[in-house]
């Protein structure tokens, strides 16, 4: 007899069907991503950076907070397929002190990510508050500019290192390619 639940069914349906696209799996669309995110986070400070005297303020501010609450989703969503797309990991498969050694570092990478989680999610919730108190007409500009030009820096650090992982990945298809061209080469 069978304990498994359908709601528990249908949960590991969905986080399978969702794996393909954690940033570990689709290194090249987790990269796009962030570049994207990257140029507009650029664009938005340089539109912010004109100042409050400037006549696209207005603009400015609701341009930042859709993208406030966007980036934040965004956060959100990869840290949570990075998770599902570490479902099954346990640990390294070495033997002796580098396994312990191993299972350790990804315990403490998984649970480094559910805070990470944590944190994204909080910022979600943040932002759509601070949707709500601009159409409050409440004041929510005060650190616009200085979260733009962190949000500028880490983008630009999360596009580097998924270029990394995805030219890693090129890399790899590139030599089992190379390597089947000359299987066929040679008729093995």
């Amino acid at each position: 007899m069978s304990t498994a639940t359908p709601s528990s069914a249908s949960t590991v349906c969905y986080a399978d069907t969702l794996k393909p696209y954690s940033p570990q799996n689709a290194t090249y669309l987790w990269f796009i991503i962030n570049a994207v995110c990257l140029f507009v986070s650029a664009a938005l400070v340089v539109l912010v950076a004109h100042g409050p005297e400037s006549r696209g303020d207005h603009f400015a501010r609701q341009c930042y907070l859709i993208y406030n609450l966007g980036t934040s989703i965004v956060w959100c969503t990869e840290v949570a397929l990075h998770l599902l797309g570490d479902g099954e990991s346990d640990g390294g498969s070495g033997t002796g002190s580098n396994e312990n050694e191993s299972i350790l570092v990804s315990r403490r990478e998984k649970l480094a990510k559910y805070v990470e989680l944590v944190l994204a999610a909080y910022f979600v919730l943040d932002s759509a508050y601070v949707v709500a108190r601009w159409k409050m007409k409440l004041d929510h500009t005060s650190a616009m500019l200085g979260d733009l030009v962190v949000n500028v820096l880490v983008y630009a650090w999360a596009t580097v290192v998924t270029w990394r992982l995805t030219k890693r990945d090129m890399d790899y298809y590139e030599r089992i390619d190379s390597e089947a061209r000359s299987k066929e080469r040679t008729g093995v």
